[in-house]
């Protein structure tokens, strides 16, 4: 049998360089995507250092905002509070609480056949951008979950939806009205005059109404 082989010699500072260097390759900025971050830093969430073959490999990277040092701290302590059982009452949620009526996704900007990849490039990163821009200055925004800032991943969506006949929405039973936007529920059956169907999973996890 071919002998393996020999494993080169890897010392305690090139071990740290490269540390260093996966961290940097984690840090993006989402002016690669053609938005902007103001004063935040974003992070990729499934970032891939090497390129293989033709194409960007990150082009569908997850991008968030990065937590302050601070933020954290805060969430840590929170979470080694004791934690007190209530009734199901209280753990019932108001829908308008979750998704706020002036808040929606994004939508894609108007386009037609006549416009070339250029232009519609350039429409859509203008739009995103000043979508973000407008989150950024809302009441809101501090409040809001992880958000994501990849154009790309929003452009899978509007996709999507417009080649599908019919959306399905499968959203987690124990926190359905967490997980069902009224925004995009509206925007697919009213705008885009479509059906979408609501899966309920996990739906073993619950006890029967």
């Amino acid at each position: 049998m071919p002998q393996a082989r020999r494993k080169t010699p890897f010392s305690g500072k090139a071990k740290k360089q490269q540390l260093q260097q996966k961290k940097q390759n984690k840090t993006l900025l989402l002016s690669s995507t053609g938005g902007t971050t103001g004063d935040y830093d974003v992070t990729a969430m499934n970032y891939q250092p090497r390129s293989r073959g033709r194409g960007d490999v990150n082009r569908y990277a997850l991008k968030f905002y990065r937590e302050t040092d601070e933020e954290l701290k805060l969430k840590k302590e929170e979470a080694l509070k004791a934690l007190n059982p209530v009734s199901e009452e209280a753990m019932e949620v108001d829908v308008s609480a979750m998704f706020p009526s002036e808040l929606s996704f994004p939508k894609r900007p108007p386009w037609d056949f006549s416009m070339t990849a250029a232009q519609l490039d350039a429409q859509e990163h203008k739009y995103f951008t000043e979508y973000v821009q407008a989150l950024q200055s809302s009441p809101h925004w501090q409040d809001m979950s992880y958000w994501e800032l990849n154009l790309e991943t929003w452009r899978q969506l509007w996709r999507v939806l417009e080649m599908c006949d019919i959306a399905l929405l499968v959203v987690d039973v124990r926190y359905a009205g967490m997980m069902f936007p009224p925004s995009l529920y509206e925007y697919v059956v009213v705008d885009q005059k479509k059906d979408m169907i609501l899966v309920l999973n996990k739906i073993d996890l619950v006890p029967a109404a």
